[in-house]
């Protein structure tokens, strides 16, 4: 097979041809070439840029994977045990120990030896039994204003046993005990100058009493609960003047839907050796009812009471109801309130109110026809707690302490009786400042209107008590009292004198106990820090600054 070229292929071949002729003709000779560098070299790398897009393969056929298995059940076989769990029980705290006994023994200035000694059972849940024993007594001397050396000496002792038996809902309790008080008549007028024989102006009081009570505590609202008790009371004075009383109380107290309803009887019965016709008995019935709800509480019922003295007798009603309001749970809780009551009053009652009184000194009853009050108690904050309370009240036969002018020395008081009405305030409030420093103060004001005498004899116009107690780590106890005590007046049989006034009483005391262990303390307490010569009952100053210093020891 022929190919035939053209002459118009031909022509560029033959141009190509005649350019190429003088370089291959050239090459065949030796070239030598001689080359200068003008400046140093300087190589360079060119960028590099990296292709951002990522190959991608587009498939379009899917593979489904199948998987084929198979499972072949084979049982779980344990040793585990189910055990009961014990119930959860709250653990019981420990429970301070008791101490049988208590023993408090010291003795102080104007040579005053003090003791007292309690022994009690401790926990037990079927009885509870106690005895207590006391003494103090002092036997200094002391100069009154006219300078007349007086024997202010006294001594007290008393002894009391005591004990409970509890049953099914029923207890029964029981008491003993005698008491013995010596003193003198120290205090004379002021005008005389005489020398006192101490065994003339000595007396003693020797008080025996016993009681037994039976009352029910049943905490299911459908029964019945009672009390029923009885007293007696023997008393004796130097001059063998003797008196007997016999008290005996019964009450029975029920709900009643809603309602507490009950009813209390008392029957007191006294004699007085010096007058045939000075007996004296009275009876006391009082029912009532009371009901109490979150928000108030209220209570209504009616005093009666039959007093018989001698031949006479006397009935007398006294209205007796009270209404609170929880204004303020616990904070702020107003009440309002009426009452009265017979107080039976004999010659023991009045004895250990006024020592001095002359012996076998009878005294009516006195009546507290009218008693009207209101007020406002409850709580400032958690530690802060008040009472404020303000009252009127009528008296009938109230009986007012005055000197006796047959004795020469005056040093002995007898009765008058006045009808008198009494306005008075009172004020409490106790708080705690720091968590072991504590206060507590008392206050009432008190109006007196007679009906006959000038002046409330010997009855105050305000008084006033101020606590302190600081706890120091447990181990000091530092605790703190003020007494106050207004102006007294005392009837003057002296024309010349209308009537003498007793000054202010201010007393300051203060006691420190040292807790050497828990059952060992020792203990000093200063009374009458400002010396104050000051009077309780006219004519009879108290002792100026004294001490008394002793220990605690318990087992």
């Amino acid at each position: 097979m022929t190919s035939k070229v053209s002459p118009k292929n031909l022509i560029p071949a033959l141009i190509l041809l005649c350019y190429l002729m003088p370089v291959l003709m050239h090459a065949q000779e030796k070239i030598e070439r001689q080359v200068e560098v003008i400046k140093p070299y300087e190589p360079s790398v060119s960028d590099a840029f990296k292709i951002s897009v990522l190959p991608r393969i587009t498939d379009t056929i899917r593979v489904l994977p199948v998987f084929q298995y198979s499972i072949f059940p084979t049982p779980l076989t344990s040793d585990y045990k189910v055990e009961p769990i014990a119930p959860a029980r709250m653990s019981a705290e420990a429970l301070p120990k008791l101490y049988n006994s208590h023993l408090r023994m010291g003795v102080g200035s104007y040579i005053s030896p003090f003791g007292e000694l309690s022994i009690n059972t401790v926990r037990n849940k079927d009885y509870t039994a106690g005895l207590w024993l006391k003494h103090h007594s002092s036997h200094g001397t002391m100069k009154l204003e006219n300078g007349v050396k007086t024997f202010p000496a006294f001594n007290d002792n008393e002894a009391m046993a005591y004990g409970t038996r509890f049953f099914n809902h029923v207890a029964l309790a029981a008491n003993a005990g005698i008491k013995s008080n010596g003193f003198h008549y120290y205090g004379i007028s002021p005008e005389l100058d005489t020398a006192l024989n101490k065994r003339n102006i000595s007396q003693n009081f020797l008080n025996f009493h016993t009681g037994l009570k039976l009352y029910s505590f049943d905490t299911d609202s459908s029964r019945l609960n009672f009390n029923a008790g009885i007293n007696y009371s023997y008393f004796r004075d130097k001059s063998n003047t003797v008196e007997n009383s016999i008290k005996i109380t019964a009450g029975a107290h029920k709900f009643l839907r809603n309602e507490i309803v009950g009813t209390d009887l008392a029957l007191d019965y006294h004699t007085n050796a010096v007058q045939k016709d000075s007996f004296n008995t009275v009876l006391t019935l009082n029912p009532w009812i009371t009901k109490s709800t979150s928000d108030w509480h209220v209570y209504a019922g009616l005093v009666l009471a039959y007093d018989k003295l001698g031949e006479n007798g006397k009935a007398y009603f006294y209205p007796k109801a009270s209404l609170q309001f929880n204004v303020v749970e616990n904070y702020l809780i107003p009440y309002v309130g009426v009452d009265g009551n017979l107080q039976v009053n004999n010659y023991s009652t009045t004895a250990y109110n006024n020592f001095f009184i002359l012996p076998g000194l009878f005294v009516k009853n006195t009546s507290n026809k009218l008693n009207l009050y209101g007020g406002i108690k409850g709580n400032l904050g958690t530690y802060t707690s008040f009472n404020l309370k303000a009252g009127y009240s009528v008296f009938e036969n109230m009986h007012l302490f005055v000197n006796d002018t047959v004795n020469v020395l005056r040093n002995q008081f007898f009765v008058l009786y006045d009808d008198v009405e009494i306005i008075r305030y009172y004020g409490e409030i106790a708080t705690r400042a720091l968590p072991k420093l504590d206060f507590m103060l008392k206050a009432n004001i008190s109006k007196y209107s007679m009906s006959r005498e000038e002046k409330a004899w010997h009855m105050p116009n305000f008084d006033l008590t101020l606590s302190a107690r600081y706890n120091l780590r447990d181990k000091i106890i530092i605790s703190s009292d003020l007494f106050a005590i207004g102006k007294r007046y005392a009837k003057s049989f002296d024309p010349a004198v209308e009537m003498i006034e007793l000054k202010n009483i201010v007393d300051v005391n203060l006691g420190i106990e040292y807790r050497y262990t828990k059952i060992l303390s020792g203990f000093v307490k200063f009374n009458n820090m400002g010396a104050a010569r000051y009077y309780r009952w006219n004519q009879y100053p108290a002792h100026r600054f004294n001490l008394i210093a002793g220990f605690t020891y318990s087992l």
